[in-house]
């Protein structure tokens, strides 16, 4: 005699479809704040070193947002003007973002200027360099962060992904 399905699956679980969404919908009235603060959080959802950010950006096949300046305070201000832009709708979950405050951190990114506050980067495939598409200096506006980031997700071709490739 079985005593459950075999595999992993939702019906594992569930016996349907309509029977886990009832129950998710059950267990998302016992949290009636978390709808309201799903996109809002006091920080970026920043990768901790920018070499790490740009090979996590390969894996995830996404676009890298890179903040730079020369102090902690610059960079919390330059960082700040991102926040809002990371969590909206439109934004969330399209870019990883790392910063630096060391400009040498920056050599394996082909194009990025000296006075270059926010670039947005297209990681290479296997995450060790990347390229600049974009990039703005300290004194820019929400709306040229904006422009920049919708463009930069409008013209962001993510590579196809061969596991034979590298072998």
């Amino acid at each position: 005699t079985k005593l459950v399905r075999p595999g992993r699956s939702p019906q594992f679980a569930f016996s349907s479809t309509s029977r886990m969404a009832s129950e998710m919908n059950r267990l998302v009235q016992q949290y009636p704040l978390a709808a309201k603060n799903a996109l809002r959080d006091a920080q970026l959802p920043m990768v901790k070193k920018l070499d790490v950010s740009l090979n996590v950006a390969a894996c995830d096949n996404r676009p890298l947002v890179v903040t730079v300046a020369s102090g902690q305070p610059e960079l919390d201000a330059i960082n700040q003007k991102l926040l809002r832009k990371a969590w909206s709708e439109q934004f969330a979950g399209q870019f990883v973002y790392g910063s630096t405050l060391k400009k040498t951190e920056l050599k394996p990114l082909a194009g990025a200027k000296e006075s270059s506050a926010i670039m947005v980067v297209e990681p290479g495939a296997f995450g060790v360099s990347g390229k600049v598409v974009a990039q703005l200096d300290a004194s820019a506006t929400e709306a040229s962060i904006q422009a920049m980031l919708v463009k930069a997700i409008k013209d962001f071709k993510p590579y196809v992904k061969s596991h034979r490739a590298h072998i």
